[in-house]
Parts: C-alpha cells; sequence; structure tokens
C-alpha cells in the first residue's frame, strides 16, 4: 500500500517512527522507522479486520530502516469512504402503493437522505452512473412477489395483518381481476428473460390466459414482450406463442423430462431425487379448504401460501441444480435453432435443424414439414377413396386396404430374455457404446446412400401406402398387388457400397463424436479451473445427447426426416451383431 499520509489517523508517530507489534521477531523497542521521505509508507499486508464502526485493522509487515528487517505491524484506517448503488424504482409510491409518476433524481436524492439520517451518516456525495451486470440474478435487488385473493368475499378474520407482517410481504387483493393484472405488472415491472415453472406450459399458461381473456385483465399482452391488439385463438399446450420474446423452462415438458432423471417427474418427486428435500404434498382437491372462512384463524391459509412460495425456490433449485440452462443454450448452439425451441421442443426437432442446415450447405431440396392435422387429413381422405373404389370392385380389397392401412411399425432393438436361476459363475457384461450411431456411421446409412424404392424415401408412410391402396381397386387381381405393395415397405434395403462417398448422417455423427472426444480431453488437464470444468461437461453432455438421437429422426413418424426403411435397416443390423456377439459369447 503506497500513500498512506500520516496524517490519517494511525498508530504513526510524527518523528517517521511508527508503532510496531511485540514479539520475538520484532526489536525490543516498540517503534520502528518506516516512512518514506515523501511521508509514504510501504506496507505489505497480510490480513485484515473489520471492527465496530466501520474501523479496519491491516496485519502486515513494514521494513525498519534503521535494522533492515521487516517487522509486524497493524495499521488502523478509520473513516473509509463506502460507495453505495443505488437502483432507482421505475414508479414513484404513496402509502405503499405504485404510482403512475416516475421516480426523478430529486426523489431518490431525498429518500437516501432520509435514510443517512437514521443510520447517522452525515455526509455523503451522489452521482449517476451506469454500470454493467454478468451474473445469474435477472433482477438487482432480487425480490419476492406473492399475491392472494380470497375464493369467497373476503379473507379470513386476521391474515391481512398476518400476511403484512411476514419478512416476505404477502399482497392480498380482492377479486380475481386485480390479482391478474398486479401479476402483468409485475411481469412487466420485472421483465424476465427466462420464466421457469413446472407444468407451466401445459396446466399453469392455460389457465391464466383464459381467466385473463374471460376476465378482460388490462395489457394482457405484457405476458410475452410484444404488444398483441386482440387476443389469438388459445388452445391447450399451443400458446407460448403469447410469451415470445421471453423463455419459458418448463421443468415437466418433454425437454425437461429428457434432461431430468425422473420416473414420474413430479415436482416432490425431484425435489427427493435432485434436491434432497422432502417436500409436502397438497392435495388439489383439498386447495378450496384452505380458504374456508369459517376457519378459526388464518395459519391454514398463511401455510398454504408459504407452500406456493418455497415451491417457486424448488422449482429453481432443480433448474440450477440439472444446468437445464446452460445445457439447453449449447444443444441449440448444436442445433442452430432457437433456444425456445430447445427448452420446448423435442429432440426430433432438434435433429431436423441439424440436418436442414446440413443438406442446406450440401445443395439438397428437403422433404417438406407436413403438420399433423395435415397429415391425418391425406391420410383420412386417401382411406376414403380406397374404400370407394374398393366397393366399386366389389369388396375384393377390403381386405388387402385394411392390411395396408392397419401395418405394424417395423421391427425394433432386440432385447434378451433373462435366463433364471442363481449363478454362482463369473457373468460377462457387455453393452455397446452408443449402438445405433455406430451402426449408421460403420455401414454408412444415409438418405443420399442407401437406394429404396420410390414409394418408400422421405415421404411419410402412411401417405404412401393409403395413396397405393387408393390407386388400386380396378379389377381383382389388385389385392394381389396391394399385398405385394406392403411387403415392398417392410424389405430391408441393402447396405451401401464401400466405395460411395460418407452421407450426411454419418458424417453429422462423426463430427459430433469427434467434438465430445476432444472436449473430454479437456477436461483431463489438471490445471483446469472448476469453473472451465463445468463448462467442459455442459458441453460434451450436450453433444453425447444429441449424436445419440440422431438415429430418432428416421423412425419417428411425425419427424420432416422420417424414413422407415432406414431405421428399419439400423435396427436389422442391430439386431444381427447382438445376436452374432450372443453366439460368439
Amino acid at each position: 500500500m503506497k500513500n498512506v499520509e500520516p496524517a490519517t489517523p494511525t498508530p504513526a508517530a510524527a518523528n517517521g517512527a511508527i508503532k510496531i507489534a511485540t514479539g520475538n521477531a520484532t526489536p525490543s523497542a516498540g517503534k520502528a522507522k518506516a516512512f518514506e521521505q515523501d511521508k509514504s509508507l510501504f506496507f505489505y499486508w497480510l490480513d485484515y479486520l473489520e471492527g465496530e464502526n466501520g474501523v479496519v485493522y491491516l496485519v502486515g509487515k513494514v521494513k525498519d530502516k534503521d535494522s533492515g528487517r521487516y517487522v509486524s505491524c497493524c495499521l488502523t484506517v478509520n473513516g473509509i469512504e463506502r460507495c453505495i448503488f443505488l437502483l432507482p424504482r421505475s414508479k414513484q409510491f404513496e402509502d405503499g402503493h405504485e404510482t403512475d409518476r416516475v421516480v426523478g433524481e430529486d426523489e431518490i436524492y431525498d429518500e437516501f437522505e432520509d435514510l443517512s439520517a437514521k443510520h447517522s451518516i452525515k455526509r455523503f456525495l451522489s452521482k449517476w452512473v451506469t454500470r454493467k451486470y454478468a451474473f445469474e440474478q435477472a433482477s438487482l435487488p432480487c425480490s419476492v412477489f406473492t399475491a392472494v385473493r380470497p375464493l369467497g368475499n373476503m379473507f379470513l378474520p386476521g391474515f391481512e395483518a398476518e400476511a403484512r407482517k411476514g419478512k416476505i410481504k404477502i399482497h392480498t387483493l380482492k377479486y380475481e381481476r386485480m390479482l391478474l393484472n398486479a401479476l402483468l405488472a409485475q411481469i412487466h415491472n420485472a421483465d424476465p428473460d427466462v420464466i421457469v415453472g413446472h407444468e407451466f406450459n401445459g396446466v399453469s399458461l392455460d389457465v391464466l390466459l383464459h381467466r385473463m381473456k374471460d376476465l378482460h385483465a388490462e395489457h394482457w399482452s405484457r405476458v410475452g414482450r410484444f404488444r398483441r391488439p386482440k387476443w389469438p385463438k388459445l388452445k391447450q399446450g399451443m400458446n407460448l406463442k403469447i410469451l415470445a420474446g421471453r423463455l419459458v423452462c418448463d421443468l415437466a415438458s418433454d425437454n425437461g423430462k429428457s434432461m431430468i432423471t425422473s420416473t414420474t417427474w413430479s415436482l416432490t418427486e425431484m425435489c427427493g431425487t435432485h434436491l434432497k428435500i422432502q417436500r409436502e404434498d397438497i392435495d388439489p382437491e383439498e386447495t378450496a379448504s384452505f380458504f374456508d372462512s369459517l376457519a378459526p384463524s388464518p395459519e391454514r391459509l398463511l401455510t398454504f401460501v408459504r407452500h406456493c412460495e418455497v415451491d417457486t425456490f424448488f422449482q429453481m433449485a432443480i433448474a440450477a441444480k440439472v444446468q437445464i440452462l446452460p445445457l439447453t443454450k449449447q444443444l441449440t448452439n448444436l442445433a442452430g435453432n432457437s433456444w425456445n425451441k430447445t427448452l420446448n421442443g423435442g429432440r426430433a426437432e432438434r435433429n431436423e435443424y441439424i440436418l436442414l442446415h446440413d443438406f442446406h450447405r450440401q445443395k439438397y431440396i428437403c422433404p417438406d414439414k407436413i403438420s399433423a392435422w395435415e397429415k391425418k387429413q391425406i391420410q383420412q381422405a386417401a382411406e376414403l377413396k380406397a374404400k370407394a373404389k374398393a366397393k366399386n370392385a366389389g369388396g375384393v380389397n377390403n381386405a388387402a386396404a385394411s392390411v395396408v392401412s392397419s401395418k405394424d411399425k417395423f421391427k425394433g432393438g432386440l432385447v434378451f430374455e433373462p435366463k433364471r436361476g442363481l449363478w454362482d459363475k463369473y457373468i460377462l457384461v457387455m453393452d455397446f457404446n452408443s449402438l445405433f450411431p455406430s451402426i449408421i456411421q460403420e455401414f454408412n446409412i444415409d438418405f443420399t446412400t442407401v437406394e429404396r424404392p420410390p414409394t418408400q424415401g422421405l415421404e411419410d408412410e402412411g401417405i404412401s401406402t393409403s395413396s397405393t391402396a387408393a390407386a388400386t381397386g380396378e379389377d381383382g387381381s389388385d389385392s394381389t398387388f396391394l399385398t405385394a405393395a406392403a411387403v415392398d415397405v417392410d424389405k430391408i434395403p441393402d447396405i451401401p457400397s464401400s466405395d460411395v462417398d460418407q452421407g450426411v448422417l454419418p458424417r453429422i455423427i462423426a463430427q459430433l463424436v469427434a467434438r465430445r472426444r476432444q472436449v473430454k480431453s479437456l477436461m483431463k488437464d489438471k490445471s483446469a479451473t472448476a469453473s472451465q470444468l463445468m463448462q467442459w461437461n455442459i458441453k460434451q453432455l450436450a453433444l453425447k445427447l444429441t449424436a445419440n438421437s440422431m438415429y430418432g429422426c428416421l423412425g419417428f413418424e411425425n419427424s420432416q426426416f422420417y424414413a422407415r426403411p432406414l431405421a428399419a435397416l439400423t435396427t436389422f443390423k442391430g439386431r444381427e451383431i447382438l445376436t452374432a456377439t450372443k453366439d460368439l459369447a
């Protein structure tokens, strides 16, 4: 420490000497000459202690100019000026209620002057500054807002008084419309980037939006970040578009279930498995009993409100524990889609984006994306047309058309039946390392390498077979043709030749595997920090999840790249390899 003036209240003497702590390593005298000619002091501090009234004691070493030795010293520092950052409110408050008036500099100065008098701060200077922020908390300072309304005409006696006593105040609102407007005001003021919940998209959001619409809540579009003049059509599970501009992280969504180890994915179970906390479960049918206006005390309702508050902390804790936000960010970077799509979509949708990007770079024309509703309409029309033609042909084709439309899915993987009994010998346990992705790489199984009939390929299997049935029925011989067509759909295509160039899908999987191997090698660096290890672990996990799920786009009927013959070929080779391994063992 340099430029410590001796005029500062310290143990320094006016004659250029400084008091030192007595001990075995110090001279017998209690003073040492340590100040420089310009009255500054070289002080090598090792530790500090903050005492009462803001006094700081620095403990360290100074050089005694007479003996040339470093001696222990304690430097007392008084009158340290501290810097306090104040985050202005967006609106002024009167009698505890928010107004529409914007907070100005004068109001902030006056409010802090009143606070400083209470804390015996006699002198302070202030100015407006802008500071950057790079940490996790969404708002500064962190705030908790809890609002509750009665189910009847009034709250339980004493509830409002008890609600104001807690450290986290509960705002009481008498009507549901007031409650919804207060929620929208909180969202607008906090302007969250991410909304975390449990069963939010499928349950809570739909209920909130329908109640806002029915009660004509003001500024309902503030739930998102886009102003909307009129309500869109609400459909259960399909209302995330209203929240456009904010990320929605639902722990019970398909994406959450794929990243959180659980069996039921209930909040109670996830708290036990991931947080090691026993959550109290409340039956939804008993909710109304907590609002019983005939209850002798408000304790039961207060318990229910606190239970809801704790649930919000549990949801945030689980999201942080499983690192769902950084992991989905890595998955988004790999897939090239939007973050919200990753948070609320499935693995098949991420795989579609990966393939779309690569096919676009390779200048391929991709199959059209057909929605589930459009697919259903096409299938129904094809089936009706097939039945009509079969009826005109005298009903000869009814059985064949039924065989085609109700055809089973292709045969999947192979699972060996366990052999019962007590085994007193060594048992060899073998596990293939990502079997299906490895098969796709090894045999170069891809859209561009495997030859297959025109009725197969990237078309939807249900549409193509129904169309085949609809195109027949001219005479009695058509039933044989239909049966042959059904057999062709199930035919396993041939493995591509070894001299064929590597396909798109095997190359993507190989790149993902190589990148994961590179990241895992970085994790072996002993000099890596904890932060680096955490980042690398998230990245390798994202690469693993993406590589292992690439096969899924082949066998998923609602995927844009659904290819039944490629999926059947992959599982066929898998069964073949498992059987050969069993015979070898």
